[in-house]
């Protein structure tokens, strides 16, 4: 790249990158102002600097290269003269475009607190990657001192590797990756936490709160001790196969629900971090959350759908946890849907689900797959189908349809998701729910267009008639299965 040995110099100049510190500094004090409620009250002058600056980073772009090969047989101490002066001159001209000269010593004054850890933050995370690269091994060490510690209460022939990162049983062993240190779930938890103070920055007391940040990090690093313990435990007593096909891909996901759910449920109702009066039990069910009643049960399904995958192996064949999590979610807010389904045109919606199965059998194209027969005795046999057909016919469209149209639909149009009628959601709504519609699913294409053709049809007769169309469609689906035995439509 043509500038390359210029920014090799700067770096070594400066000691560190200023580009990304610049950028994760602002992320930062941006992020830190609004958790306390402040205004930038920022004062740009009118055009003048702005201009200026224009001038000075259109400069720079172009004379760079020249000046740096002028300045290649200068003395060390007149390059970093010359360096720094461009750079100040280049930030400083930046700074005066958003902020008067005149105030930047008061402003600074007044912000210098939370300035200096927005600073420290974003100089720390320009490590973090680097980090990850020699974190995992003291990570993966104390996960598997914590594992060792479990199994040494279950089994008398504990083995334990630290050299090699292997721990295990006389008849199973596993060796612990960089990926099950613990270090991916930290990252997940720091992204969610972050999240979370963001949400509720009006209801938490800062700084206090940031200590959820390490807290929530050090507990999804000891279930993940947990996790390992218990994929031994179950690849000894159980099926090695299930251990490392099931449990081992889903576990550290019901790691990070856990941690994640127990961090909420301990903030909320705890007094600790909370900057007024926390509310008491009584007062928490009572209080009414808008989207809990759209989103909760495609929550509920996905939840059952992880348990499931981390007690099976290839085939679904705890599928009938998901519809019991899904119906039992749907019936804690049942009369919360009383007034959200009308009279449906059965025409119109019995048409479009039988045009969206046409659309979906064509670029969804069957191939072997395995059934449920060869698994368990035909009576379970019969009532496993029995799930998957009411299941993907009557509580899966219910279920995705309350989320992506009855509140996605209608979030991505206003703020104020339950003032949008349906016929009132525009283009970029339909757009943006329909494609995270599709990415729900593994046929992408096929279920963005799905998504499409029951988003129109929510805008035209609301959620009773996309509901039953997206039923109409799974049952074509379900029905097309058992004649014809297309069974990977289903697995």
């Amino acid at each position: 790249m043509r500038n390359y040995e210029l920014r090799t110099e700067l770096r070594a100049l400066l000691h560190l990158p200023l580009y990304h510190l610049t950028f994760s500094f602002l992320a930062f004090a941006v992020f830190l102002g609004k958790l306390q409620s402040r205004r930038l009250d920022l004062d740009p002058w009118k055009g003048s600097l702005a201009a200026l600056h224009l001038a000075v980073f259109s400069t720079v772009a172009l004379t760079l290269h020249s000046v740096w090969h002028a300045l290649a047989g200068a003395p060390v101490a007149v390059q970093a003269l010359c360096w720094s002066a461009l750079l100040l001159t280049f930030f400083g001209s930046w700074v005066a475009a958003i902020l008067r000269p005149q105030r930047w010593w008061e402003w600074l004054r007044s912000n210098f607190a939370w300035l200096s850890v927005a600073l420290f933050l974003g100089a720390l995370s320009l490590g973090v990657i680097e980090a990850s690269n020699w974190l995992w091994k003291p990570l993966a060490s104390g996960t598997m001192k914590i594992a060792v510690f479990l199994l040494g209460a279950i089994y008398d022939d504990v083995s334990v590797n630290f050299e090699n990162y292997q721990l295990g049983t006389g008849s199973f062993y596993i060796t612990i990756e960089p990926g099950c240190s613990g270090y991916e779930g930290i990252g997940l938890i720091l992204i969610f936490t972050l999240l979370y103070l963001w949400l509720r920055r009006d209801q938490l007391r800062f700084p206090q709160a940031l200590l959820l940040l390490p807290l929530g990090c050090l507990v999804n690093w000891l279930i993940n001790g947990l996790r390992i313990a218990a994929l031994v435990v179950i690849g000894t007593n159980f099926s090695p196969y299930l251990a490392m096909k099931g449990f081992h891909s889903q576990a550290g996901w019901l790691a990070f629900i856990a941690t994640s759910a127990g961090l909420v449920l301990a903030v909320e109702h705890g007094r600790v971090f909370h900057s007024g009066p926390v509310e008491t039990v009584e007062e928490a069910q009572e209080a009414v959350y808008p989207a809990a009643p759209f989103l909760l049960p495609l929550l509920a399904v996905l939840l059952g759908t992880m348990l499931g995958a981390a007690f099976t192996t290839d085939f679904p064949l705890l599928y009938p946890v998901r519809i019991v999590f899904g119906v039992m979610a749907l019936l804690l807010f049942l009369p919360n849907y009383r007034q959200l389904f009308g009279r449906p045109n059965w025409g119109r919606a019995l048409l479009v689900g039988v045009a969206v199965y046409v659309i979906w059998i064509a670029l969804v194209k069957s191939a072997p797959a395995d059934t449920v027969w060869p698994l368990v005795s035909p009576g379970l046999a019969w009532t496993w189908i029995a799930f998957r057909v009411l299941g993907s016919s009557i509580v899966v469209p219910l279920v995705e349809e309350l989320a992506f149209r009855g509140y996605l639909q209608r979030r991505l149009q206003s703020e104020d998701f339950e003032m949008v009628v349906p016929e009132k959601t525009g283009w970029l709504a339909l757009g943006g729910s329909s494609l995270m519609f599709g990415l729900l699913h593994q046929d992408l294409l096929a279920a963005v267009l799905a998504g499409l053709a029951y988003g129109h049809l929510y805008r035209k007769g609301g959620l009773s008639e996309c509901t039953i169309a997206h039923g109409v469609t799974n049952f074509l689906i379900s029905v097309q299965v058992l004649a014809l035995g297309h069974w990977s439509l289903w697995v």
